[in-house]
């Protein structure tokens, strides 16, 4: 996820909206995904959809909406413990996809 390849989920959107707002301009189905058809998408008169000249709404006024001070600190943290080596990595480097369980075990996405 830290990658960018799964940014048509709604969690890429939560905590990546600067990365993920910009794409919503140039893939339709993004913007679909994301609820942004409207602001960066047309149908024309061909009945076939383009990118808007301009977005309805300006791209960093979007990535604002969609910005939450908590989550970029607790992205931060969990960048910061990660390079720290207190906190394992998880698949592809991705701070905190890894993460203890009750009792010490260490978990990732393979054995949890």
């Amino acid at each position: 996820m830290c990658a960018g390849e799964y940014d048509w989920a709604h969690l890429a959107m939560h905590l990546w909206p600067e990365r993920v707002v910009p794409k919503c301009a140039t893939d339709r189905g993004f913007a679909i995904a994301h609820g942004l058809e409207e602001a960066f998408w047309i149908e024309g008169s061909d009945r076939k959809w383009k990118p808007r000249a301009r977005p309805g709404t300006p791209v960093d006024e979007l990535v604002r909406e969609r910005s939450s001070p908590a989550v970029k600190a607790a992205l931060k943290s969990l960048a910061e413990a990660s390079s720290a080596g207190s906190r394992p990595q998880g698949r592809r480097g991705c701070p905190g996809a890894g993460f203890e369980a009750p009792g010490g075990e260490h978990l990732t996405e393979e054995n949890s």
